[in-house]
């Protein structure tokens, strides 16, 4: 026979016994929303991040920035606006996927 290999518990999708267990679930589905969201956001802050250097690089007519040249430097200093939105939009991520996480983690453990 061959080995045995633990698998997590299916969650079970049988009607929700208690108001708690229902609220659980409702949390659940509001912070994956809320992920989803933080998602959409980070990638949108990744795109104008990405646009910024491309515009830069065009209008200084730059095919390619080496790091730490000047030219890197004067990059950072003309997109440091928009690289500090996506830096926050990746901790707004972040943070978001924790709460998700602490959510299925408390209707586990419930």
């Amino acid at each position: 026979m061959p080995a045995s290999t633990e698998h997590p518990q299916p969650v079970s999708l049988a009607p929700a016994s208690s108001l708690a267990q229902l609220t659980g679930l409702l949390d659940i589905a509001r912070r994956s929303i809320e992920l989803d969201d933080a998602t959409r956001q980070r990638k949108a802050h990744d795109e104008e991040l990405k646009s910024a250097y491309v515009y830069h690089k065009a209008v200084n007519r730059l095919e390619k920035v080496e790091r730490d040249s000047p030219e890197w430097a004067a990059m950072m200093t003309a997109t440091t606006v928009e690289y500090q939105d996506a830096q926050k939009a990746k901790r707004v991520e972040y943070n978001a996927r924790r709460r998700l996480q602490n959510a299925i983690r408390s209707y586990r453990n419930a």
